[in-house]
């Protein structure tokens, strides 16, 4: 069972009911369900669908070897290279129209340099007049981009359609959880993300029930998710994870991390910039005043729990845990600060956003933030700032978060028609509701955004999603890259 993929299943069908060779690159970090995705399209269609494997040429050439002698019902010789299978697939696919699936094709191109070039001739000779669909996939993102998207790569222009998978959407990802609370599905969410891989492993009836299986207990498989992730995306990848514990240590701009780190200003500049392009981390945007200087925060939500949260519990769970309270308040400040994350993808995502971000800066001698600020401009071209206070507590919102928003907004210079938007994950008391009816204050409590379809944090404005082909579309979780 897959949740949510309609459209990339939708997207694939499409280009298998064209016409002549068809090619396309899927690509998406790992444990998103692009083998799921691919596994669940090839049903019912002849299909070759092969998954290589982060070893040796050897072992690899043995996965060709066992999973082409089983499709043709006959032990094919142990070939010595990677061309020799290659000629095997080819002669299957023009028997009939057939699907291939080479997954995971980074761990080929690594052990096997030549890859690239021999499926090259194989697209460009021997299966170029046939009507086959052939789909090269992988989880190292940066690779698949070098070597479908490099001029100087073989396989540049072979691959015309792109497929990125992105995390499903907070309302796909409650179908994991039907039995969970409101509080802890937006949790389980704000913890995880939408990686499916992960959403499955917190299958339990409650919150901490989750977190004391996956990350306390001494069978708990998910303690290093993040920084494996970080490796995944990044080769030799320590100092930048060392950035990564920086920011999360608090010490969230550039100069700060230098200093920490004891390296040289540029070098970092390069270790944040890798980092932001694979989007795990990412910049607030100072907006009304606030300090110009880039602040840093983490982006990828597991990535975040476990250097927010799983590092500084690391020294207690070496069995010494009694329950979840023990490490509770750690996790409640980790899932405030995502929540407020959480609040600006839904103001990008229900509102004509031309600037978010957030404010930081003194208010009555007091040094403060606001959580969310945006402009925003009506279907007429009136422009209006939006001030967002969110809050992820137990108790229904009173008052009192309304007033004091409203204290710091006020405090401000240059804002013109001021909207005030207030995030409950447990709703709000009867009064502020009246109050706010009568008054243009925006609701929004948790039942809200687990209704709310988005387009995560990829679609942010600010975020660097022009793509350099000329077609870009991203929705409900997915994006396709048409290339001329």
């Amino acid at each position: 069972m897959i949740y949510g993929r309609e459209q990339e299943l939708s997207y694939l069908e499409r280009l298998y009911s064209k016409e002549g060779l068809q090619t396309c690159s899927v690509k998406g970090r790992r444990g998103v369900g692009k083998s799921s995705i691919l596994n669940q399209f090839c049903i019912g269609k002849r299909a070759i669908d092969i998954q290589f494997v982060k070893d040796s040429r050897a072992d690899n050439f043995d996965i060709l070897n066992i999973q082409l002698s089983s499709l043709l019902g006959e032990s094919l010789p142990s070939y010595d290279t990677l061309v020799r299978y290659f000629e095997e697939i080819a002669s299957y696919c023009k028997e009939a129209k057939t699907v291939v699936v080479l997954d995971e094709f980074p761990y080929l191109q690594e052990c096997c340099p030549e890859a690239a070039s021999v499926i090259q001739r194989f697209l460009d000779v021997n299966v170029r007049n046939t009507d086959c669909m052939v789909i090269l996939c992988g989880s190292v993102s940066s690779v698949m981009r070098y070597e479908t998207e490099s001029m100087s790569r073989p396989l540049y222009g072979r691959f015309e359609n792109s497929l990125t998978v992105q995390p499903l959407d907070i309302r796909t990802c409650r179908s994991f959880h039907p039995e969970q609370s409101v509080q802890d599905q937006i949790s389980v969410y704000l913890t995880v993300g939408g990686i499916p891989r992960f959403q499955r492993k917190m299958a339990y009836p409650t919150y901490p029930d989750c977190i004391m299986n996956n990350y306390v207990l001494e069978s708990a498989d998910m303690k290093d998710t993040g920084p494996e992730f970080i490796r995944t995306e990044i080769d030799n990848a320590k100092d930048h994870i060392a950035a990564v514990s920086c920011i999360a240590n608090g010490s969230v701009r550039q100069k700060e991390i230098a200093e920490k780190l004891n390296i040289d200003p540029s070098y970092c500049k390069k270790l944040l910039d890798r980092l932001e392009d694979v989007k795990i981390i990412g910049r607030e945007n100072p907006m009304f005043g606030a300090p110009k200087k880039p602040v840093y925060f983490i982006e990828d939500n597991p990535v975040a729990f476990h250097f927010n949260v799983v590092t500084r519990i690391a020294p207690m769970l070496s069995g010494n845990v009694k329950g979840y309270r023990t490490i509770s308040h750690r996790i409640d400040t980790f899932l405030g600060h995502r929540f407020e994350l959480l609040c600006r993808d839904y103001v990008l995502g229900n509102y004509n956003v031309t600037e978010i971000g957030r404010w930081w800066g003194y208010s009555d001698s007091e040094y403060t933030d606001i959580d969310v600020v945006a402009k925003t401009m009506d279907d007429d071209g009136i422009v209006r700032n939006m001030f967002c206070e969110c809050k992820f507590s137990s108790r229904p919102m009173g008052f009192g978060a309304l007033n004091t928003l409203v204290s710091r907004v006020e405090g401000l210079r240059g804002v013109d028609n001021p909207v005030y938007a207030l995030f409950s994950v447990n709703g709000f008391d009867d009064e502020l509701r009246e109050y706010a009816n009568d008054n243009g204050i925006i609701l929004v409590d948790g039942q809200t955004i687990l209704d709310w379809t988005t387009t995560v944090r990829e679609a942010n404005i600010l975020s660097d999603i022009r793509s350099t082909s000329p077609y870009d579309f991203h929705q409900n979780g997915f994006s396709v890259i048409a290339v001329r």
